[in-house]
């Protein structure tokens, strides 16, 4: 045999070895599908399909499922294939995959006419493989899948036993239960049996018992996984019968007293403010946070003037005192008042003067009150202020002046229908009419305060003339009458209409203006005369 020839003949051999080669690597594609067999009613599961082989890049085949039992929900490609699933499973890879891999995973719902008992079959067909070259035929597979009974969701109990017996009033939907055992009791055998048979209990079994409470759960768990918790309380008396320890809570929970108001805390023991002299009682509402403790007030009766100490006991079950302390100061001073309220306060006074704002609706001193004023022997002050609070006028009477019981009228007036006719006789001179809406006598030294701060200075001296309708004139009824701190204090005993002035007023009404000027004029003298022999000296 020549060169030549065994050179082809070498060649030939390789090209055959070659080809013989590929094609048995690449001779082989099986498929197996994995996943599960058993599903319950209407449930969304998903399977594997699976490949066995070598260099394998793709894989087509059909797939094949009864859809009147299974609904197809979506395909995923596995370890690098991409998937696209219908009637056909196609996957492709960029690189062959060998050996056993997944190449699709199939997900499937089941339809409402695939029911329990029934069983179904989901497989692949036709099945090609490829490594890029060459056609690989391949093996079909298939998996049967079959609707089971759903598991039990019965998680309840039919008994519930304390040493052997049922408790009380057992109900498989009640899960809280209590029971209350003597002191010698320091164990109990809790059991529990269930209504289902493929149901669990835990949480059973001998229990120790501590004195007064002890809980325990029982857990019945259904055969679906799904739990209910039975709480059994038991209370185990102590040695002297008792179910619980005796509260040592000793808290007010709430303080309130009536008309006031007072910042309450329970963690506050001392509390102190001040009360108008009219008060005498308090009423005083305690309630303690623990309702088996115990109030006791004491000090709680009429009060004196001055410093009052009320104390608040409150025992707690077990005995122990907590004591709050209220500290009330009612004042010595004259309570003020309305002319609608006096009759109230009068009875309930110490003091020896009241005193009552009063105001253009209410302003008359009545006889009731006149009375009552007189047999206690209250001495009374009636107050007339302006919208900023400024007393304008008062009224000082005097109980023990007090003898005709009549209505006394308190307005005055700064003004009066005759001011034309008083002005006149005074000839027009500087000066305040003051008028009084009551006519007639007054109690005996009767004090009416007046304020002329907008008129006249302090130190000033005023006069006081009274006006005689009857015989057209005015007469002088006091005088000297200093101006103090804006006002001056007159003594009336008769109301009438009056003319305050510093000037002064003959007999015949007129005025004497010349008087002061000489007055006057001798005092300018008198000074600048001893002032110059002063300075010779």
């Amino acid at each position: 045999m020549s060169y030549k020839m065994k050179k082809v003949l070498y060649v030939g051999l390789i090209l055959i070895s070659f080809y013989i080669g590929s094609s048995i690597k690449a001779s082989s594609l099986t498929t197996s599908i994995s996943g599960t067999n058993t599903i319950y009613a209407g449930e969304q599961f998903t399977i594997t399909l699976n490949a066995t082989g070598t260099n394998i890049m793709g894989i087509t085949g059909r797939l094949n499922y009864d859809s009147s039992k299974l609904t197809f929900v979506k395909g995923e490609g596995l370890n690098g294939y991409v998937a696209t699933v219908g009637t056909n499973v196609v996957v492709d890879n960029t690189v062959g995959k060998s050996g056993i891999f997944g190449f699709v995973k199939l997900t499937f719902k089941a339809t409402s006419s695939f029911t329990a008992g029934q069983k179904t079959t989901i497989s692949i067909s036709d099945v090609n493989g490829t490594d890029g070259i060459n056609e690989i035929p391949g093996t079909g597979s298939s998996i049967n899948i079959s609707m089971i009974l759903p598991k039990s969701g019965n998680n309840n109990l039919s008994k519930l036993m304390i040493d052997g017996v049922g408790i009380d009033g057992f109900n498989a939907n009640q899960t809280s239960y209590s029971k209350t055992v003597d002191y010698n009791v320091s164990t109990i055998n809790l059991t529990a049996s269930p209504q289902d048979s493929k149901a669990t209990i835990s949480g059973v079994g001998k229990k120790t018992l501590n004195i007064y409470h002890n809980s325990f759960q029982v857990i019945a768990k259904a055969e679906n996984g799904t739990t209910k918790t039975y709480t059994v309380n038991i209370v185990r008396k102590d040695k002297d019968g008792l179910t619980a320890p005796l509260s040592t809570n000793n808290n007010l929970k709430n303080l309130k007293i009536e008309g006031f108001n007072i910042s309450f805390s329970s963690k506050v023991l001392e509390y102190e403010f001040d009360i108008p002299n009219n008060i005498n009682k308090l009423d005083i509402k305690a309630e303690a946070e623990d309702s088996k403790a115990t109030i006791k007030i004491n000090n709680i009766d009429e009060l004196k003037v001055n410093l009052n100490i009320i104390t608040i006991e409150v025992k707690s079950e077990n005995g122990d005192i907590k004591t709050y302390t209220i500290k009330v100061n009612r004042s010595a001073d004259g309570p003020t008042t309305t002319l609608s309220e006096v009759l109230e306060v009068i009875p309930k006074t110490t003091s020896n003067v009241i005193n009552i704002v009063i105001n253009d609706d209410q302003n008359e001193l009545t006889k009731e009150i006149l009375k009552e004023l007189k047999d206690n022997q209250i001495d009374v002050v009636l107050n007339k202020l302006d919208d900023n609070k400024r007393l304008i006028y008062s009224w000082k009477i005097n109980s023990k002046n007090i003898s005709k019981l009549d209505n006394i009228k308190t307005s005055i007036n700064f003004n009066s229908d005759k001011h034309d006719k008083i002005l006149e006789l005074t000839n027009y001179a500087e000066g305040l009419l003051l008028s009084f809406d009551h006519s007639g006598e007054l109690p005996k030294d009767t004090k009416v305060t007046i304020y002329v701060s907008d008129k006249y200075k302090n130190n000033d001296f005023l006069k006081l003339y009274y006006y005689n309708e009857k015989d057209d004139k005015l007469e002088l009824v006091a005088e000297e009458i200093i101006v103090k701190d804006g006002y001056v204090e007159l003594t009336i005993e008769h109301c009438s209409d009056y003319f305050l002035s510093k000037t002064i007023l003959n007999d015949n009404n007129s005025v004497i203006p010349w008087i002061i000027v000489v007055f006057e004029g001798i005092i300018i003298l008198v000074t600048l005369t001893y002032i110059y022999i002063k300075s010779i000296r």
